[in-house]
């Protein structure tokens, strides 16, 4: 007989900024560290300086909402007091074809630009997951509560319960194969 828990776990899952990722994010906060770097010069001066050396940069806009925990997106946020904009994550044609994105393309058009904001925005939605600890692992005991199988990373809490019934399912019929 197995049994399994799922558990939400924060601080044993890596920064998913650490990847290889297609968007580059940067911050400007006082207090927190966030996204891949955090230009000493001001966001204008910095958004600028990007536009003059890759004028067909994509970039959206980072915003942060900081109440009893903060919570990133690149959509503003209804509260004007505990949100604002926070930086900008953004991607290059250069970056784009380094990364295999796109295959043969010749031309960003304005509908592969759009994809390609789709992803950025991705990015930025699973970094989110990461810092408000919305990450899921799964441990499978037997009887004696040992630990027989186990996964983590999961951003997606029915992606780990579904990983975990299978696993479960397969030890179930190993120890019916054995009866």
């Amino acid at each position: 007989m197995f049994t399994y828990v799922i558990d939400q776990y924060f601080d044993e899952t890596d920064n998913p900024r650490d990847w290889d990722n297609l968007g580059l994010m940067a911050t400007w906060h006082r207090r927190y560290t966030l996204g891949d770097n955090q230009p000493s010069t001001a966001p204008d001066e910095w958004l600028s300086d990007l536009l003059k050396e890759h004028p067909s940069a994509i970039i959206l806009p980072l915003y942060l909402y900081d109440h009893g925990g903060i919570t990133i997106s690149t959509a503003p946020f209804s509260c004007p007091w505990d949100s604002g904009q926070v930086g900008y994550i953004y991607t290059t044609p250069e970056r784009v074809r380094e990364m295999g994105i796109g295959g043969e393309w010749k031309r960003l058009t304005k509908a592969r630009r759009e994809a390609i904001k789709e992803m950025l925005s991705a990015e930025v939605k699973t970094y989110d997951q990461y810092i408000r600890g919305d990450v899921y692992s799964f441990i499978i005991k037997d009887e004696d509560g040992e630990i027989i199988e186990a996964g983590h990373g999961y951003y997606d809490r029915d992606e780990c319960e579904q990983e975990a019934q299978e696993n479960l399912k397969y030890y179930q019929d190993q120890d019916r194969k054995k009866a």
